[in-house]
């Protein structure tokens, strides 16, 4: 029972500084770099949820799964963000180049 608590409390930590790590992910701050980092953390979440998970008394699964299943759909929505962050700058550097094609098209063909 202790080791299950253990491991529970250990599981909220991660998932609060992986939510927290995720806030603070910029393109300044070796996006990257932190990316990486937010991938093994996420494994060790997964490592120790697959833990709990095996663990006998269900009564205790059931009373933390709301609370795992809320940071997990916190995480999931911040990286939802995240990606249509980068897919909307995507589209605005694809209209900029688009837009430099069609001048030069404009130049070539004025000359």
């Amino acid at each position: 029972m202790e080791n299950f608590k253990e491991k529970y409390y250990r599981l909220k930590f991660l998932f609060v500084e992986l939510i927290s790590k995720i806030d603070n992910l910029t393109e300044e701050n070796n996006f990257f770099d932190k990316l990486n980092a937010i991938r093994k953390e996420i494994a060790e979440v997964q490592s120790l949820k697959d833990d709990l998970m095996a663990y006998s008394d269900k009564e205790e699964l059931k009373k933390m799964e709301p609370e795992i299943a809320n940071y997990a759909k916190q995480i999931r929505e911040k990286f939802d963000y995240i990606i249509e962050q980068k897919r909307n700058e995507l589209g605005e550097i694809a209209l900029r180049v688009k837009n430099l094609q069609n001048s030069r098209k404009l130049v070539n063909y004025r000359r």
